[in-house]
């Protein structure tokens, strides 16, 4: 068996990094924190060097945190996405939302903040 693994390691069948770098990109263009993205890496038994060098690879490639925090807010209709009579009666529950997928305050505000109007008054 571990033959089999070894020679399927070598032949690029298997590769850890490949899957750790698709599944990250597809996780953070629908809208998953950097935090979510490792704890889902982790689960799938994909070695901690490996996950830092893959978030790392996501960093440089241009996706950034903001810019999964937005793909959330548009994904779950939050902030900017709601009826403007609703948006700031639902601000702290969207920034709730934001942070149990494992965004910072600062930027889940951002996400909420920046999308669409200038003039959401809060």
């Amino acid at each position: 068996m571990d033959e089999t693994l070894e020679r399927y390691r070598q032949s690029g069948l298997i590769d850890d990094k490949r899957f750790g770098a698709t599944m990250a990109r597809s996780l953070a263009e629908r809208g998953a924190s950097r935090q979510a993205i490792k704890a889902k890496l982790c689960g799938r038994g994909i070695a901690a060097d490996v996950i830092e060098e893959v978030v790392e690879g996501l960093n440089r490639d241009g996706g950034s945190e903001l810019d999964a925090a937005r793909a959330l807010v548009r994904k779950r209709k939050l902030g900017n996405y709601r009826p403007a009579s609703e948006r700031r009666e639902h601000f702290r529950r969207d920034l709730g939302v934001l942070a149990r997928a494992g965004f910072s305050f600062d930027t889940a505000k951002a996400a909420l903040g920046d999308e669409g109007d200038e003039d959401e008054g809060f």
